[in-house]
């Protein structure tokens, strides 16, 4: 089974979720060729302080604190993405 890449893609993608910001597919999203298997990274906007940002694994729930430095967070989304097997829950149609 050949896995995606830019140039082959992933199959439709689902809409991002209300204040996603960044998206990571998911290490058996790419082998599987699931769009919905990401790890989403979120901005949290507070006034009066720095924005900060979580990162959510869709399939098996993990989730990182919040951090203001963006690149934190997206570090260890990559990196969870990187080795996460977990399939996303079926939807029904």
């Amino acid at each position: 089974m050949a896995i995606p890449t830019q140039t082959t893609g992933l199959a439709t993608q689902t809409p991002w979720l209300e204040g996603v910001t960044a998206r990571i597919v998911t290490r058996m999203g790419l082998r599987l060729n699931n769009p919905n298997a990401t790890v989403d990274i979120t901005e949290h906007p507070r006034p009066g302080l720095a924005t900060t940002h979580k990162a959510h694994c869709q399939p098996c729930g993990w989730q990182d604190d919040a951090y203001a430095d963006r690149n934190k967070v997206l570090d260890k989304a990559q990196y969870h993405a990187d080795l996460c097997s977990a399939l996303p829950k079926p939807t029904t149609a």
